[in-house]
């Protein structure tokens, strides 16, 4: 497996220099959430992070109360160009609506956002959170799991993905160089493998 980070506008900008001295080998970096909300410190850590030769990924805080097409096409818009990068993430976690609409109202997201960017996606989700409120979504297979599992209890599957392809094991990490406490992810496989995953 290989060693990865996550942070967000919480943690600033990033002395990538101090950072550079530890063994990781890719980073996912909050992008946008909701209809309006920018990270300020997404485009200087994205620029900075390819510099010191970082793979980079972006995601999203989806918010399925508020309009899930325009939450795409902001998250999309505040992307731009993605090539050379890791597959973008949608994060399932802080916000929820009814039971009712949150399988629609995701899949409207993540239907959305593969148009308009031609690539896979990632879905960040805990095993609760998708266990309850959407167990039966089978479409979800065709995007790559982020299960969110701190500790080191190996995750169990979640249907209907076979496996997870990233692991967020702690989000209280914390390394010289970043303010604050960051996520801490392992990949499920090799660091060729790990490279193929851009562009997918």
């Amino acid at each position: 497996m290989v060693n990865g980070l996550d942070f967000s506008d919480k943690n600033g900008c990033v002395d990538w220099e101090k950072l550079s001295n530890f063994p990781q080998s890719f980073v996912y970096l909050k992008a946008s959430e909701g209809l309006s909300i920018t990270d300020k410190s997404f485009t200087v850590n994205r620029t900075r992070a390819k510099e010191y030769g970082w793979l980079v990924g972006a995601y999203h805080w989806l918010n399925p109360k508020l309009n899930c097409k325009q939450q795409a096409e902001y998250f999309a818009r505040t992307l731009g160009n993605t090539k050379g990068e890791l597959p973008p993430a949608v994060c399932l976690e802080l916000y929820r609506t009814a039971t009712s609409e949150m399988e629609r109202n995701v899949r409207t997201f993540v239907d959305t956002l593969i148009e308009l960017i031609g690539r896979k996606v990632v879905i960040y989700t805990s095993n609760t959170y998708w266990n309850t409120y959407l167990p039966k979504s089978e479409w979800a297979d065709r995007c790559l799991l982020w299960i969110d599992l701190p500790g080191l209890i190996f995750p169990p599957q979640i249907y209907p993905w076979a496996g997870w392809t990233f692991w967020q094991i702690s989000y209280k990490a914390i390394l010289p160089g970043i303010n604050g406490n960051l996520g801490m992810d392992w990949f499920n496989g090799t660091v060729k493998e790990l490279q193929q995953l851009v562009n997918v």
